[in-house]
């Protein structure tokens, strides 16, 4: 490191230690958003239904050594790919089962999505420009929030970034006739086949989006017929194999119509019945953007301007405001017209709109007094912008969010929750009260119960089999949620007399009943 002064505009305000290359202020930002993301990770208990479907299914294969089939309480569960199973079990694995091992994973791939955006603005901005991107990732609702919970969202993310950087330098490459063009296409064809292993062919959105949306905003329609442009294309059909070879070592081992039969509920579960829970009007998605990236949006203005597009033009920057903007825009329309919706979703754009929002910041700051004609809202729009108060408070905020914030949040829904206390009585009653006890409706909402419980249980799905379970075992127990418990003895269906043995409170919604 050279100690080089650290400025803001043109002002010197303090002499650090400063990386002097690329690799060297991408390792910094790696450790710094660490540090952001760490704090009390491991505080809080796993509670949330994602969660719990990205943490069991883990244990489960370690205990199994079956790496291929997902289990859940050895159920068969496809409801995902086994990429983010297999990253959990390996750090479970090597540092044992805890929640802040099977969260750690999550911060470190939330780490490198920032600096692989710094990086890939990186290539066309300068370097202050390219750390703010950085801090606009790092700093944001969604990637905070996501980068700090054992789910599937932040990796799946990461790779589809990489497979956007490595395509808009091939379709630049494409577009001026230059070699190196298929390298690059088949580094991100790689990373998009990874990331069809965390979600299935999600990554296909963004990917096809970026190839259209760059050429609609360039207007260059004579990139449809390059034949480059659509080996491309085939390119991303090729990306599906990995997925495919272990969709076919899962029908190998389950059958074909047991495997169809799961993907295609899932399917409509997904694309037809969307539920109120996970849909939204068109705009769903610009509301979570504004409030995500308080208070970087406010650079946000400045795309929507003729003058900004200008400045990108002029200084050799228009492929990649095309780019980027087209792959914003249009996964935006195509977010906002598909019917099942959830914040999540979004990720993959968040990269491409920090380095857009970084642009427009850099533009913002450049220009210097009064410009001629201007009216006087963009000249006070301009002098907010610019302001240094704009970073300063979203640092701050984003800090006092990850370390203050979101723990006490968190902390608080874990003691509502409470999973850990109920898991407890079920191993007492088990293992030193010798009485048998079974589960019912938990993999839907409530399999973080199952990360506590950390053993097998009987599964009794339908009212038959849990009045079979009664009569086998007459001092038995049964494991379920409290609502759907109150609902089938108030529908009048033939249950034993119980007594409640332990209940959780109303938001946990969890209740364990034994026959009187």
């Amino acid at each position: 490191m050279n100690y080089l002064p650290v400025t803001f505009r043109d002002k010197k305000v303090c002499s650090l230690p400063v990386p002097s290359t690329r690799m060297g202020w991408a390792l910094l930002i790696f450790v710094a958003v660490v540090l952001l993301y760490l704090p009390f990770l491991g505080d809080s208990l796993i509670r949330t239904a994602d969660e719990g479907q990205r943490a069991v299914p883990p244990l489960e294969m370690l205990r199994s050594g079956d790496w291929v089939v997902p289990r859940l309480n050895a159920e068969v569960y496809l409801k995902k790919p086994p990429m983010v199973y297999w990253q959990v079990a390996l750090f479970y694995k090597l540092f044992g089962v805890s929640e802040f091992v099977a969260r750690i994973s999550m911060v470190l791939c939330g780490a490198l999505l920032c600096a692989v955006t710094y990086l890939w603005a990186r290539g066309f901005c300068n370097n202050k420009t390219s750390v703010l991107a950085a801090v606009i990732c790092a700093a944001n609702a969604i990637v905070m929030f996501k980068s700090r919970e054992c789910q599937i969202d932040i990796p799946l993310t990461l790779f589809i970034v990489l497979c956007l950087w490595a395509w808009m330098i091939a379709l630049r490459r494409i577009a001026q006739g230059t070699k190196g063009w298929f390298g690059a296409l088949l580094l991100g064809t790689v990373a998009l086949a990874i990331s069809h292993l965390y979600k299935g062919p999600v990554g296909f959105v963004f990917g096809a989006v970026a190839w259209v949306g760059t050429v609609v905003c360039l207007r260059q329609w004579s990139l449809i017929k390059n034949a480059r442009w659509w080996s491309c294309l085939l390119m991303v059909v090729l990306s599906v194999i990995p997925v495919f070879v272990w969709a076919y070592l899962v029908i190998a081992d389950l059958g074909w119509q047991q495997v169809m039969d799961i993907w295609l509920y899932e399917a409509e579960l997904h694309l037809v019945k969307a539920t109120p829970i996970n849909s939204g009007p068109p705009w769903y998605y610009v509301e979570r953007i504004i409030v995500c990236f308080i208070p970087w949006i406010v650079w946000a203005g400045a795309l929507f301007m003729p003058a900004f597009w200008k400045y990108c033009k002029e200084s050799d920057r228009h492929f990649e405001w095309a780019y980027l903007s087209g792959t914003v825009l249009f996964s935006l329309v195509f977010l906002s017209l598909n019917t099942s919706k959830e914040t999540e979703y979004m990720l993959g754009l968040v990269a491409p709109f920090s380095i857009l929002l970084a642009l427009s910041s850099e533009w913002l700051c450049s220009v210097r007094g009064v410009v001629a004609d201007e009216r006087k809202a963009m000249t006070v729009y301009r002098r907010i912008g610019g302001s240094p108060l704009v970073l300063v408070f979203g640092v701050v905020a984003w800090i006092v969010s990850s370390w203050v914030i979101f723990p006490i949040v968190w902390h608080v829904d874990s003691k509502k929750l409470d999973p850990k206390t109920i898991a407890t009585v079920v191993h007492d009653l088990r293992h030193n009260q010798n009485i048998p006890v079974a589960v019912h409706d938990l993999m839907g909402t409530r399999p973080y119960v199952y990360y506590y419980l950390n053993e097998l249980y009987p599964y009794v799905n339908t009212i038959p089999e849990i009045q079979a379970w009664f009569r086998e075992h007459p001092n038995g127990a049964l494991l379920t949620k409290t609502d759907t418990w109150d609902y089938m003895t108030s529908a009048g269906e033939l249950m034993p007399p119980v007594r409640r043995l332990f209940e959780t409170s109303e938001k946990g919604n969890l209740v364990l009943v034994q026959p009187q």
